[in-house]
């Protein structure tokens, strides 16, 4: 698996790679070895690689503050949910289990329950002990800005 630094130097190294095409190609046109077309066209051609490598890593500049405050949000839900269900008011319980689950379905005087997601993502790796994929499952999952998911604002009870 790639990391991002790895991910950042590569790209920094194909936009400076870029950057020496524009100025080989600046210096061939100087000496007269290409015509007006051949230069403007190849510049063009250089000059958007360049942009869209410019965006991707401003892009991957901001990633990483894309994911981490829902991800941050849902394990400070966790880390109080278990106590605020077991100690807290009905509607408390309600909104919890209503932002956990999905599928609610009573049969024969149980309840069956749906996780939602991204609860789902976690009960998958919940045998596996915490860390890198954990991390990334959750990173994944928020990476996508339309990923929506509301945790009830739980209080500490000590």
């Amino acid at each position: 698996m790639r990391t991002r630094g790895q991910d950042q130097e590569s790209m920094s190294k194909a936009l400076k790679e870029c950057q020496r095409k524009l100025d080989n190609l600046l210096q061939l046109k100087l000496k007269d070895l290409l015509t007006d077309e051949e230069y403007a066209s190849k510049k063009s051609e250089l000059v958007k690689a360049k942009m869209k490598m410019e965006a991707k890593i401003a892009d991957g500049d901001k990633r990483p503050q894309l994911w981490f405050e829902p991800s941050e949000r849902l394990l400070f839900f966790l880390t109080l949910a278990k106590d605020s269900f077991k100690n807290g008011d009905d509607q408390q319980k309600r909104e919890i289990l209503q932002s956990v689950s999905s599928n609610l379905l009573l049969k024969d005087r149980i309840l069956l329950i749906d996780a939602k997601k991204p609860m789902a993502v976690l009960a998958q790796n919940s045998d596996s002990p915490p860390g890198g994929a954990l991390v990334d499952n959750v990173r994944t999952f928020f990476a996508d800005p339309s990923r929506h998911f509301h945790s009830p604002v739980l209080k500490s009870s000590h």
